[in-house]
C-alpha cells in the first residue's frame, strides 16, 4: 500500500485506498498486475530501468479518466487462488 502513497498524484492515492477499505486488500495486488501489463513491452525488452522509466510516465499521465478506466481495468482482473 505503500507504493501508492508515495509515487501516485493524490487523487489516484485516494480512490486506491477508498477501493482498499470496500473491496478489501485484493484490489492492491489487482491495481498492480495492472500498472505491469500496461508496461510489460518495457518489463520483458528493457529491464528494470527502462520499468521505472515507463513507470513514471505512466503515472505523470494520470487524469482522472484514466483513474477510473485503470481503476475499472484492475477490478476486471481475475484473481483465482
Amino acid at each position: 500500500m505503500t507504493i501508492f502513497t508515495v509515487g501516485f498524484p493524490f487523487e489516484c492515492t485516494v480512490r486506491i485506498y477508498d477501493a482498499f477499505l470496500t473491496e478489501g486488500p485484493k484490489i492492491i495486488f489487482r491495481v498492480a498486475l495492472y500498472i505491469m501489463k500496461e508496461n510489460e513491452v518495457s518489463i520483458l525488452n528493457g529491464g528494470l530501468e527502462e520499468f521505472f522509466k515507463s513507470r513514471d510516465l505512466f503515472i505523470s499521465n494520470l487524469t482522472w479518466q484514466s483513474i477510473d478506466k485503470m481503476m475499472d481495468k484492475a477490478v476486471a482482473i481475475d484473481i483465482k487462488r
